[in-house]
């Protein structure tokens, strides 16, 4: 999966983007946001999500109450053009109008609206991946300032070999979604003063933190074509082939 990194990094970083993502943690200012994204045609993997959500509050009671799970089904490179919206509403009003904290994003978003969407998340989670949603997760990754977010992707995923610090759950398993989304919430840390800026090692307010939640991009294993993608993964194989057969040689 290809993707114009320097292109989404640089777009993510806008002051357009900071506005609307200040805007949805404004809306949602004690609560921790999860954004689920799926696409058209995947109603299954999308009720596994919002069924785990329900269960994340029983399993994990200290959560009750304090999460909004904020879903998007659209394509992400389909974006609508700004200011094309019928109603007028901006992405926040859209959100904030629905008296639920599972609310829904069916229309397609403006560019800027999904990257301050991934970006404000406390954990975003891809049910599936299909190619959309291969775009989606490496999107996210660019778009995070720093901190230690990690995205909630499922095991049979091809975004694992993509992303190899992804938290993975069981397909169809809902209590196995709750507790993958309880500990990416847990991974999820935004400091207070320096919000996760480069050169935060400096900031006083988390520089002594503990290391699992580093000031550094989780950055993804950006492959261009799949034939890269095919030889990376072959390499690997070879590698741990090799490592095998010079631990265990024959007598």
């Amino acid at each position: 999966m290809a993707i114009d990194a320097s292109r989404v990094i640089s777009l993510a970083g806008s002051e357009e983007v900071s506005q609307i993502c200040d805007s949805l943690k404004s809306a949602f200012e004690d609560k921790k946001i999860i954004v689920s994204y799926s696409t058209p045609g995947f109603n299954e993997e999308t009720a596994y999500v919002t069924q785990a959500f329900d269960r994340l509050e029983t399993l994990f009671p200290r959560w009750r109450g304090k999460v909004v799970m904020l879903q998007i089904t659209s394509v992400p490179w389909l974006y609508r053009d700004e200011g094309a919206s019928e109603s007028g509403e901006t992405l926040v009003d859209t959100l904030a109008a629905q008296n639920s904290s599972k609310k829904s994003i069916k229309d397609q978003l403006v560019e800027t609206e999904l990257y301050a969407l991934l970006q404000a998340s406390d954990a975003t989670i891809f049910p599936f991946a299909p190619e959309a949603l291969m775009k989606a997760g490496l999107d996210f990754m660019l778009c995070q300032r720093g901190g230690n977010k990690r995205p909630v992707i499922s095991e049979t995923s091809p975004l694992r070999f993509q992303l190899p610090r992804a938290i993975l759950f069981p397909r169809g398993d809902v209590d196995g979604v709750a507790r993958a989304l309880d500990r990416a919430l847990e991974f999820s840390f935004e400091c207070p003063m320096c919000h996760n800026q480069p050169g935060a090692w400096v900031c006083p307010e988390c520089s002594n933190r503990p290391p699992t939640t580093p000031h550094r991009v989780l950055e993804p294993l950006m492959i261009p074509t799949v034939e890269e993608w095919v030889g990376s993964v072959t390499a690997r194989l070879v590698d741990k082939v090799l490592q095998y057969r010079f631990a265990n040689p024959v007598p």
